[in-house]
């Protein structure tokens, strides 16, 4: 299976790009968490096998 991919770059990097950008321009956790976990949660849904709890995790302690 081919990794999706916006201009050679694999999706969830331009996601993770988009989401430092909003914390940079808002300054809240909270913002960031949202939004990260809203971006994120489409393309996670199509990859079978993933452990939400463990990306739960992930997005709440990188802020």
């Amino acid at each position: 299976m081919k990794p999706l991919q916006v201009k050679g770059l694999p999706l969830i990097f331009h996601r993770f790009c988009l989401v430092v950008m909003i914390q940079e321009a808002t300054g809240s956790a909270t913002v960031v968490m949202t939004a990260a976990a809203g971006s994120v949660l489409p393309i996670i849904s199509s990859f079978p096998g993933v452990n939400f709890k463990l990306l739960v995790l992930a997005i709440g302690s990188s802020h």
